[in-house]
C-alpha cells in the first residue's frame, strides 16, 4: 500500500488538476484548491457517490450508463478517500457539457 499523504496547507490555486487522483484516505482539508473556477474539492466523497449513483438511476439510459461509469472510475479509491477534487473540465472532456453539467449538479446536491 502506498505511504500515506498527509498534504498539509498545499496551495494549488495556481494549479490546474488534471487527470489526478486522490487517495489512500489523502487529507485535503487544508489544501487551497485551484481559483480557476473549473475545480471542486467535495467532502463526504463516498456519501457523495452513493447518493449520487441512486439520482443517477432515474436517469435516461445513454446518461445512466455513462453516470454509472463515472461511479465506477471514482469508486474505488471513494473507500478510503473521504474528499476530492475534481475538474468540471475534465469532465466535460469526457462526457460532454451536458453530461458533465448533470453530474456535477447531482454531486453539488449530495449530503
Amino acid at each position: 500500500m502506498p505511504r500515506k499523504n498527509k498534504m498539509e496547507r498545499v496551495d494549488f490555486t495556481a494549479a490546474t488538476l488534471w487527470y489526478v487522483d486522490f487517495t489512500n484516505d489523502c487529507d485535503l482539508s487544508t489544501v487551497k484548491p485551484p481559483a480557476d473556477g473549473l475545480h471542486r474539492l467535495y467532502d463526504d466523497w463516498k456519501a457523495r457517490l452513493e447518493a449520487a449513483g441512486t439520482t443517477m438511476k432515474t436517469w435516461p439510459e445513454k446518461d445512466r450508463k455513462q453516470g454509472k461509469d463515472f461511479i465506477e472510475i471514482h469508486w474505488s479509491h471513494a473507500q478510503n478517500q473521504p474528499s476530492y477534487i475534481l475538474n468540471s473540465a475534465q469532465l466535460v472532456e469526457s462526457y460532454g457539457s451536458g453530461l458533465a453539467s448533470r453530474i456535477l449538479a447531482t454531486l453539488e446536491a449530495q449530503p
